[in-house]
């Protein structure tokens, strides 16, 4: 995989390799959304290109932005909802290309 280079500096060889072997690269267009609230998370997205908003509902179930990742980031709370098979607490639309 060529956006290997992307991720070199923060991830071990294997890693990578592990990545490369099971991971799958899909592209998306603005504001697609890639996860959705109350869905089980079951991918681990990793930017490639492009910037993933990442929303969360407050209270009132008003949408408040998170944080934005960019390439070679990927989204800590999809990890830990991943880990922990729980449902969806965030909706992270996308610009660009992922790994997941």
């Amino acid at each position: 995989m060529d956006e290997s280079a992307n991720f070199a500096f923060q991830f071990e060889p294997a890693l990578i390799e592990e990545i490369e072997t099971f991971g799958e690269l899909r592209s998306f267009k603005d504001g697609d959304i890639i996860m959705d609230y109350g869905k089980y998370i079951r991918m681990m997205p990793l930017v490639v290109k492009g910037t993933l908003k990442v929303l969360k509902k407050d209270d009132n179930g008003n949408e408040i932005l998170l944080y934005y990742l960019s390439s070679s980031e990927t989204c800590s709370m999809a990890y830990s909802c991943c880990l922990e098979e729980k449902r969806a607490k965030l909706k992270p639309s996308l610009k660009g290309t992922f790994r997941s």
